[in-house]
């Protein structure tokens, strides 16, 4: 009987708070559906951006497809107003490095150099960031800046080992130390990465670069040096055979001369 008298109490002393404190309870409520109710309306909304996106993207990818056939050209301009339009979407990054691509293929190098260096920067850990970083290098190239592309090649070989864009930033490495008249540095290289233990889509061209390489300058042809000849009693457990005894040879012997007759007395 206690217990259903303080049950009471309770329930009456929440009612009455309940009736004290209505309208901020229902403020409180309204507010978390608003909240909850936005947070689904923007997880709607970003979803149908990147949809119309993906879907803007798609449409030049296309033409650029058929451009091989005949069909209007897609310029990096046309990439780089999805990337605008569409700001933090995957497709406005794929229409950031697609449009810094379509600048190097038109020319346009230092452009590509800029766009190639900012998607480095703003998508460090991305897929494609080390392709945008051999793009920057290639870039460079082109600019006729041969000390800041071998920089920028290097920074590829260290910063990205395993990717598959290494080989091609060794490959470029080579081609600017022979340029550069350092022809022991390419060759490096290229017994390097023509190693079978090195295989990768471009061991061709590092073999052919390292023969074209050695026609050019055969001293460095790689001197064969013979191997030791092998001593088989110095392996342990191989025991040499006992040395041959030599009887002593005699001397040779003189044959005695006779002693001379004696001479018979006079008489």
């Amino acid at each position: 009987m206690a217990a259903q008298t303080e049950h009471s109490t309770h329930a009456l002393e929440w009612l009455t708070w309940f009736m004290e404190n209505w309208k901020r309870v229902a403020i409180v409520a309204v507010g978390a559906v608003v909240l909850i109710g936005g947070y689904y309306l923007y997880l709607y909304q970003h979803e149908q951006h990147e949809a119309e996106a993906s879907r803007a993207l798609t449409d030049v990818r296309s033409l650029a497809e058929r451009g091989a056939g005949g069909a209007p050209d897609v310029k990096a301009e046309d990439y780089r107003r999805i990337a605008t339009a569409y700001k933090g979407t995957d497709a406005a990054r794929q229409a950031s490095f697609l449009a810094a691509g379509a600048m190097f293929a038109e020319g346009r190098y230092e452009e590509a150099r800029v766009a190639f260096d900012k998607y480095v920067h703003d998508y460090p850990k991305d897929p494609m960031s080390g392709s945008a970083a051999l793009g920057l290098a290639a870039a460079l190239e082109s600019l006729r800046k041969p000390d800041e592309a071998l920089a920028a090649y290097q920074n590829v070989v260290s910063r990205y080992p395993n990717d598959a864009v290494t080989a091609q930033a060794k490959l470029a490495l080579g081609r600017l130390y022979e340029a550069k008249g350092q022809p022991e540095a390419a060759m490096k290289i290229y017994q390097e990465m023509a190693k079978p233990t090195a295989m990768s889509a471009w061991s061709g061209d590092f073999v052919r670069r390292q023969d074209e390489l050695l026609r050019r300058h055969p001293e460095l042809t790689p001197k064969v040096v013979p191997p030791a000849a092998t001593n088989v009693f110095s392996v342990p457990g191989v025991t040499p055979p006992p040395a041959a005894v030599t009887a002593p040879v005699p001397a040779p012997v003189t044959p005695a001369t006779p002693a001379p007759a004696p001479e018979a007395k006079k008489k």
